[in-house]
């Protein structure tokens, strides 16, 4: 926890914003020791706002001035744990050798975990108890609407990073009613700023389903077909030659999904 007694500065100098602004961040920093402490002890479930108030050095009214309950304030530690690994676990995809880069990945998510002692052991605990929380994460919002209504299937699409708003604008007035626009907005490795799509589509026949993937293409929106088993089928061309130079050397055996791809050849065993 910050040790705000031995480290406060000193804010009599900054103005009445700031210093509010600074008071405001404490308090949240204190929350959130709190809640990462009762949850691990007690789970979800068995957390109440009453023990992370009174850890906080808070009363219950006073801390649900800061949070809207508990169900956000638990899903928000999940979610840093996500956060946390997309950028601890980041790896150098130019190294030729899996052994080092497979090591690497467990050193330092054993690091992550032991400098995160209590946010590890809340995502352990979710995890063991089935995920219910994670179940509103991108990918999973699809599957439960697809398990809610199994008249839905689903595409995936990728969109131009120039002209993504004008995209999804022209294919919500073409598809509307029959696509829902499914989107997921993130930053490409460049920085550009763009979205992805997991659109939900009520099935009414291949033929149709075919025709809706063509009209995203026409507009320039890449489509990645989950409905067939081969990979060049699905991104309806040759594949990335660095795709296939990644899959050599990370499963050269071909032991991943074997017979899913024809630009590539596993080697023999030895």
């Amino acid at each position: 926890m910050i040790q705000w007694t031995l480290m406060r500065p000193d804010i009599s100098e900054l103005p009445i914003r700031s210093r509010a602004r600074l008071g405001r961040e404490r308090i949240l920093a204190l929350i959130r020791e709190a809640a990462i402490t009762e949850f691990g002890l007690h789970g979800f479930k068995g957390a109440s706002t009453q023990e992370i108030a009174e850890r906080a050095g808070l009363t219950k009214p006073q801390l649900q001035h800061y949070i809207k309950g508990k169900d956000e304030l638990y899903k928000e530690l999940l979610f840093a744990v996500l956060r946390g690994w997309s950028e601890a676990f980041a790896f150098d995809a130019s190294s030729a050798d899996p052994r080092r880069v497979l090591s690497h990945y467990i050193h330092k998510k054993l690091a992550y975990a032991l400098d995160n002692p209590g946010l590890s052991r809340i995502f352990t605990n979710e995890l063991l108890g089935g995920g219910p929380n994670l179940q509103r994460s991108w990918n999973h919002t699809t599957l439960v609407a697809m398990k809610a209504n199994r008249g839905f299937t689903y595409i995936q699409s990728g969109f131009e990073p120039a002209r993504h708003v004008e995209q999804v604008k022209a294919l919500e007035r073409l598809l509307a009613g029959e696509v829902l626009m499914h989107l997921e907005f993130l930053r490409t490795k460049d920085g550009a700023f763009n979205c992805s799509g997991l659109q939900l589509i009520l099935f009414t026949s291949e033929a149709r389903l075919n025709e809706i993937m063509q009209v995203y293409r026409d507009h320039g929106v890449t489509i990645n077909n989950p409905h067939v088993f081969i990979l060049e089928d699905g991104k309806q061309g040759p594949l990335n030659p660095a795709v296939i130079e990644m899959k050599r050397r990370f499963d050269p055996q071909g032991l991943l999904n074997p017979g899913k791809m024809r630009s590539w050849t596993a080697l023999p065993a030895d």
